[in-house]
């Protein structure tokens, strides 16, 4: 899954419970694959429907233009052609100094994520925001707020509801936390697991007591 894992990855992969856990076999059907959520749509017209971010951040514009693997790979992606899109965004995401790497990254998430490769979709996302710790243009913040929009409904396919605020605590920034926990109880809750979203709206009360009901 790339050349390089750094270490936020590397401790996502490390993470107690199938959370980004290599080569796990459970797998749980995204929050009932319609576009009834708010932060993906599906593209009825595509065999099977295609789950994509609703707001994709666009891909930069080097003087010399894209590169041919990332324009065959965003064509392939439209056709859900997904698993010839994943290896040429991969390809391009280990390019080294092409400015292309986050969005062939954040791509390469939502073909795993397409493809139910669901632990490695989220190692992705996580590589992403990584490589984007210090965005340093609009395109690149653009990448990482979609990140963290999206690591809410990558993590309700595999990780455990009790290990979600660690999680999110060491992912993203402080002030990011609490709307992920949201975020991804609203997710568990759409998938009929209603224990495990209680669990999260659990700690989303322990770490913002004021914004919960008096006795929960």
């Amino acid at each position: 899954m790339g050349r390089h894992i750094g270490t936020l990855a590397a401790w996502c992969l490390s993470l107690a419970g199938p959370a980004c856990g290599a080569g796990t076999t459970e797998t749980v059907e995204p929050a009932g694959g319609t576009a009834a959520r708010s932060d993906f749509v599906v593209d009825d017209a595509l065999e099977g429907g295609l789950a994509r971010p609703e707001e994709t951040p666009a891909p930069p514009a080097p003087d010399a233009g894209l590169p041919e693997a990332l324009v065959l790979a965003e064509r392939l992606f439209e056709e859900a052609d997904l698993a010839r899109a994943a290896r040429l965004y991969e390809q391009v995401a280990a390019a080294p100094d092409n400015g292309l790497a986050g969005y062939a990254g954040y791509k390469l998430a939502w073909c795993r994520f397409n493809l139910q490769e669901f632990a490695a979709a989220l190692q992705a996302l996580v590589q992403v925001r990584e490589r984007l710790a210090a965005p340093a243009t609009s395109q690149e913040q653009a990448l990482r707020r979609a990140t963290g929009r999206d690591l809410p409904l990558f993590y309700a396919t595999v990780g455990r509801a009790e290990a979600a605020l660690p999680f999110f605590q060491r992912v993203l920034a402080p002030e990011d936390v609490a709307p992920a926990l949201q975020s991804l109880a609203e997710h568990l809750w759409s998938q009929g697991r209603e224990d495990d979203a209680a669990i999260v709206r659990n700690e989303l009360c322990r770490l913002q007591p004021q914004g919960c009901a008096p006795g929960r």
